[in-house]
């Protein structure tokens, strides 16, 4: 079947069949889109480095559109990471539908802390920080 390599074929209500996306380029999607919005990033910007309209990164996030190894590779540049980046955590993922929950990236104080955190420009530093936050972060025992 052309155009389905890539997605699991499901059964709608009416008997007819579609394909939905395969649950890894889901995962891939959704921590391009963690990603960017943790760099307060938009869709156009993002799509204008790599070389695509905002629409295909939108698909790219939602999983619809799979994303090549070149273009990750790029997408790994514009967002500061390593390719490895997008699948960790996959594991977890290889069965089951990933569910996007973006509420806490879309918070102003977020924004704010990941602007300043990568206005720190020693990387020892800022993964000092991450270790400071992440003790603060831990429930105290009483």
């Amino acid at each position: 079947m052309a155009g389905t390599k890539g997605h699991q074929k499901n059964n709608n209500v009416q008997g007819k069949t579609r394909f939905s996306p395969d649950p890894i380029d889901t995962h891939v999607g959704l921590r391009v889109r963690k990603r960017r919005k943790m760099l307060g990033m938009s869709q156009s910007l993002l799509g204008t480095i790599v070389g695509v309209t905002f629409q295909q990164v939108q698909k790219y996030e939602r999983g619809t559109n799979r994303i090549s190894s070149s273009r990750l590779f790029r997408l790994a540049n514009a967002l500061d990471v390593t390719v490895s980046y997008f699948f960790e955590g996959t594991a977890k993922h290889l069965l089951e539908p990933v569910e996007a929950d973006s509420s806490l990236y879309d918070q102003k104080e977020t924004q704010e802390l990941i602007v300043v955190y990568y206005g720190i420009q020693d990387t020892f530093v800022r993964k000092k920080m991450i270790a400071i936050i992440e003790l603060l972060g831990q429930p105290t025992s009483s």
